[in-house]
């Protein structure tokens, strides 16, 4: 996951700002335990290679269900449409 962040780190710039070293990683991982978030890795259905990661955060359940919604693409797999596909798969 950190080299395809590292490759694509310009890709990116400005919109996000993806783990870069493993104390992010770390950082994200426990992000990922809070209730109120969820990170997804978006992987190619043949070769399982992370194209990309799709969050769901601030979360609200009950009567008022929302999320936000943010992703980011591998640069290496960008202009596709993998990421469109991984995103309808992720909120289905």
């Amino acid at each position: 996951m950190l080299s395809f962040h590292q490759r694509s780190k310009e890709f990116h710039f400005p919109w996000a700002f993806p783990p870069l070293n493993e104390q992010e990683c770390k950082n994200y991982i426990n992000r990922c335990q809070n209730e109120n978030f969820e990170g997804l890795l978006i992987c190619h259905l043949t070769d399982r290679k992370i194209i990309g990661v799709a969050n769901f955060s601030q979360i609200f359940y009950r009567a008022f269900q929302n999320a936000y919604l943010g992703n980011y693409v591998d640069v290496d797999f960008a202009g596709q449409g993998l990421m469109l596909e991984g995103v309808h798969l992720a909120i289905d």
